[in-house]
């Protein structure tokens, strides 16, 4: 959601996406999986991306389509990668994992080569989905939480989730 006043109080300005992509040296990620974020790094917007850019995603896997990273990353296009989740996060703990139908029914061969690939790469830095541990972001969530409390017990409940939704 822009903000006009907000961009006028801070001193910036919205710019479209292929903008923002030919000329930042750094790209970061922060927006929910869905429909119409899924896979929104593609190779299309890899393409618009300053050459050897840095991409960092601490959101969702899901957001960057793998197999075009990959290729970004190969080419020079981007430099380097900052990842904290990975696309399916589906790993092999031992090779027989493969031959067991439940496990290929469940995860995208493909994109566990690809996510290899990724973490295999010296130009990636990969974090166990664990972005958020910092002492700041662990006292906020004891404080969301606790307040949250607080306001069931005053039948004022705050971050209420909405189940038809």
């Amino acid at each position: 959601n822009r903000d006009p006043k907000l961009a006028r109080k801070l001193g910036f300005r919205y710019v479209k996406l292929p903008t923002l992509f030919k000329n930042s040296d750094i790209v970061t990620l922060h927006v929910p999986e869905n429909k119409h974020t899924r896979h929104m790094i593609n190779k299309d917007t890899l393409k618009q991306f300053k050459e050897g850019s840095i991409l960092i995603n601490t959101s969702r896997g899901g957001l960057i389509d793998t197999y075009a990273l990959v290729k970004a990353l190969m080419s020079g296009k981007v430099g380097y990668a900052g990842l904290d989740v990975l696309e399916d996060e589906c790993f092999i703990k031992e090779e027989k994992e493969l031959l067991n139908p439940d496990f290929i029914k469940t995860c995208n061969l493909e994109v566990i080569l690809q996510d290899n690939m990724l973490i295999k790469n010296p130009n990636v830095y990969v974090t166990p989905h664990n972005a958020f541990n910092s002492r700041e972001a662990l006292l906020r969530i004891v404080e969301t939480t606790m307040d949250n409390i607080k306001a069931f017990l005053r039948k004022k409940p705050i971050n209420e989730v909405d189940t038809d939704v």
